[in-house]
């Protein structure tokens, strides 16, 4: 994944802010104001900071990226911002 400019687009439903080649940020929907950090690990796994990931090792989040890199989500384009 190439990124230049900061990106959102919705992942399977999730919005998605794509900071990086590693690293998005995933709207919480009980919490609108919040984003959680979804990391791609060396192994290409995704791990979250939200409180589901950190008990049970899964959540939606890293879900629906894990998803998008394997190239089965349903991705739109939301906003492009200029970086």
């Amino acid at each position: 994944m190439t990124v230049s400019a900061p990106v959102v687009l919705r992942v399977n439903g999730e919005q998605v802010l794509v900071q990086g080649r590693r690293q998005c940020l995933v709207r919480s929907k009980s919490s609108p104001k919040l984003w959680h950090s979804v990391e791609i690990n060396d192994r290409n796994e995704s791990e979250c900071s939200c409180t589901g990931w950190t008990v049970r090792k899964t959540c939606r989040h890293a879900r629906a990226i894990r998803e998008w890199m394997l190239g089965r989500a349903q991705v739109t384009l939301v906003e492009a911002e200029d970086g």
